[in-house]
């Protein structure tokens, strides 16, 4: 048992040398599992990465994918071809539904509303904006309303825009067993709020953080975090 537990130290050291770390603690699939949720909405779903990965974690509910730019919206569909319960739409989400213009860049994960800030350059040069692409918008209320869903959750990742899709998503966020989203230690984009702002925006609608996870690291500060994703849960 004695040496087990020294070949485990001796494995785990190693890993953490190289700036990893075994953890085995509640991770998203707990807690989708636990709260038994039956509608996934992927807001910001880019190429359908986040949707694959939770089918391969286990996740066998529906998936409602938004995303608004062409070239990823394909890319998203075409992964979703043959899984009859995740459905992908050419939309944003927004506090209100209508028309709006959205930078589009060079890797098209840092889509966003938002402009990038001068902090953005120094994080990844592929920020860069390459084009502006007129999308349509709609509120997560509106695509809630008629949905037979009991205990949905909501996954936002719309790189610095995510309080504009929670305004508009108040009675949805009623219903919901959960929320995920990031929230920013530093600024990558222009006009986004606070981490502070974040949590206090959420308890002040019923919800306490149940996950964090660390995103990426500061550019040039790389012992610290650029950003957590966050997995709230509803109190009570």
């Amino acid at each position: 048992m004695a040496l087990k537990q020294q070949l485990k130290t001796q494995v785990r050291n190693a890993i953490r040398r190289r700036g990893w770390d075994l953890v085995r603690g509640p991770n998203l699939i707990d807690f989708l599992r636990s709260r038994r949720a039956d509608l996934v909405f992927d807001v910001g779903a880019n190429d359908g990465g986040y949707a694959t990965q939770i089918r391969r974690w286990g996740y066998g509910g529906q998936i409602l994918s938004l995303e608004p730019t062409s070239e990823a919206f394909e890319k998203a569909q075409a992964a979703a071809r043959h899984d009859a319960r995740w459905d992908v739409r050419k939309l944003a989400a927004g506090a209100r539904p209508g028309r709006a213009e959205i930078n589009v860049s060079r890797n098209t994960k840092f889509n966003s509303f938002r402009g990038p800030s001068a902090m953005a350059a120094e994080f990844d040069r592929n920020m860069e904006i390459v084009s502006v692409e007129a999308v349509d918008v709609a509120t997560m209320d509106e695509l809630f309303a008629g949905l037979p869903a009991e205990r949905p959750f909501l996954k936002i990742d719309t790189q610095g825009f995510e309080r504009e899709v929670l305004d508009g998503a108040p009675n949805l966020l009623q219903r919901c067993v959960g929320v995920q989203l990031e929230l920013p230690i530093e600024h990558i984009y222009e006009g986004v709020w606070s981490f502070e702002t974040g949590l206090a925006y959420m308890r002040e609608r019923g919800f306490a953080v149940a996950q964090m996870t660390p995103v990426t690291a500061i550019t040039r500060d790389p012992a610290c975090v650029l950003e957590f994703d966050c997995v709230f849960r509803r109190v009570g």
